[in-house]
């Protein structure tokens, strides 16, 4: 500490901004280690203005992952997580892998300890593949605990005893290197010291008898003569060298050329499942013609999502007053994971939905949904490996008569409520606080039955829009300001409801990574 005030004072003298911020970074070091760390955090956010000044991009690297562990030893999660995704582009933009392995890492440690098991095993996944690419052992290392305790909480103790063994192995692996390293450095030392002395007494020995011409001599002879080796051997190192960089290069070029061709291979794969995935929605066309006063709130965070929308319409007579009704069955799906594997659990829960109005010709939502969670759960069960995936979701049925005089709307939801409006009023209906899907004390889901007025309106979702990172302090959108921002808006058209809520999540995301797929769905009656 006393070194480092007399450096930053020096620095300040002398007016050498940068210098200033490498000091005030280690001075934040100091703090940390003494436990004093919001004072460490003060020095952090100092060194990080003084580097983004100056677009040192090494500095502003090390400044946010440091301000991600500090906020993470802090208890605040959500920063610590912002300071991390901020750090991202600045690694890939400096073509840091390790530095990129290690955010990844990082950033799923953090979902771990928010108990978001999935997220930090998709980061950590990353994390570990690239540390292993780039024979990194103590980002492996990390990676591997991380992914150990990840799959603990998701209560897969066999993958959790793998993830842990291989962590205990890459520790142990470590800790080999290092006592290698420490018996080598030793040898050397004790060959060096034996050199030197042999040395000295030789040189002792000959130095009396040696005459001064003859040593003159042979030491023009020795620098003419090792003059020319160099020379030499420098010329072929530089041939050499220019061979294998040529070969070097050429390598590199297939190996881009390979790496282009399976991104090209990877990136059509994908595209052509979008395709896939947008035939189980239902068209735009359908959805306007049957609730005109309705508009659809979809933002997949990859080229394919793990969040869909569902509608099917049924038509049925009433027998004691002989009356034909139209039941319009409308969902917002929340799968497990995004991406990729959220797409391929997205076709099997939408094949449930679909198979348990059609095929088993149920109407009531709470059954609906029973019937669904049997469906999921027969289909993962004939894996040889343990799936436990599933989803969240928010169903309702709508039904009116042929004249639209009367209206009513069933509803029940899996962890994802309901929110309708009536006379400028936000009211929740809770959801049964279980996914479909396995679950430990799993009971039948609820149906809420409600008795609509004309103008009333009703919202489904999934919980990507509220859990979002933004704003100014990088943040969680949240429920709450979502529940006033749907409040201030529900006057306007269904279109330009969808355009005030899309505008208020692309200013509050701003530079930020989208965290996850985003579906909102509104309904005016």
């Amino acid at each position: 500490m006393e070194y480092l005030l007399k450096s930053l004072d020096l620095y300040k003298k002398i007016n050498d901004e940068e210098s200033i911020a490498g000091c005030y970074q280690n001075l934040a070091n100091v703090y940390a280690d003494a436990k004093d760390l919001q004072t460490a955090l003060s020095y952090y956010n100092k060194s990080y203005s003084l580097y983004k000044k100056y677009n040192n991009l090494q500095g502003i690297s090390a400044s946010l992952d440091n301000l991600g562990s500090i906020t993470r030893d802090l208890g605040q999660l959500d920063s610590s997580l912002f300071y991390y995704y901020k750090a991202r582009p600045v690694y890939e933009k400096l073509g840091d892998h390790l530095g990129i392995a290690s955010n990844n890492i990082n950033i799923g440690t953090t979902f771990l300890d928010l108990h978001k098991a999935n997220e930090a095993i998709s980061y950590c996944d990353k994390g570990l593949k690239l540390a292993k690419e780039i024979q990194a052992p103590e980002a492996t290392n990390i990676a591997c605990f991380c992914l150990s305790e990840a799959w603990k909480q998701k209560g897969d103790y066999k993958k959790a005893y793998e993830y842990y063994t291989l962590y205990i192995s890459a520790r142990d692996s470590l800790v080999n290197e290092s006592r290698t390293k420490d018996i080598t450095r030793r040898e050397m030392q004790y060959k060096f010291d034996r050199k030197t002395v042999a040395d000295s007494l030789k040189f002792e020995s000959e130095k009396g008898i040696r005459d001064i011409k003859l040593k003159q001599e042979k030491n023009q002879r020795f620098v003419l003569y090792g003059g020319l080796i160099l020379v030499i051997v420098f010329a072929a190192f530089m041939f050499n060298r220019f061979k294998v960089t040529k070969k070097q290069k050429q390598v590199i070029e297939l190996q881009k050329e390979l790496v282009e061709e399976k991104n090209k291979e990877i990136t059509d794969s994908i595209n052509y499942a979008k395709r896939l995935q947008d035939a189980i929605l239902p068209p735009e066309k359908m959805w306007k013609q049957q609730l005109p006063n309705s508009f659809i709130l979809y933002k997949p965070k990859d080229i394919v999502a793990g969040d869909f929308y569902w509608m099917e319409k049924i038509s049925r007579l009433t027998p004691e007053v002989s009356q034909r009704s139209e039941i319009i069955l409308i969902a917002a799906a929340d799968c497990t994971g995004h991406g990729v594997p959220g797409a391929m659990v997205s076709v099997v829960c939408s094949n449930a939905l679909n198979r348990s109005v059609k095929e088993f010709g149920i109407t009531e939502p709470g059954k609906i949904l029973d019937k669904v969670k049997e469906l999921v759960i027969e289909t993962f069960e004939k894996s040889e490996s343990e799936v436990k995936d599933g989803m969240d979701i928010s169903l309702v049925a709508l039904e009116w008569n042929e004249q639209k005089t009367t209206f009513k709307m069933q509803w029940s939801g899996a962890n994802n409520p309901l929110w309708y409006i009536r006379e400028n009023k936000l009211i929740e209906i809770t959801a049964n606080k279980q996914p479909i899907g396995t679950h430990i004390g799993a009971t039948n889901f609820t149906t809420h039955t409600i008795t609509l007025n004309k103008g009333d309106q009703i919202f489904l979702f999934t919980d990507g829009y509220a859990d979002q990172f933004g704003g100014p302090k990088g943040k969680k959108f949240k429920y709450k300001q979502l529940e006033e921002l749907i409040v201030s808006a529900h006057t306007a058209s269904a279109n330009d409801q969808k355009k005030i809520l899309e505008e208020a999540f692309s200013k509050w995301k701003g530079g930020l990574e989208q965290l996850d797929d985003v579906c909102i769905i509104g309904v005016r009656v």
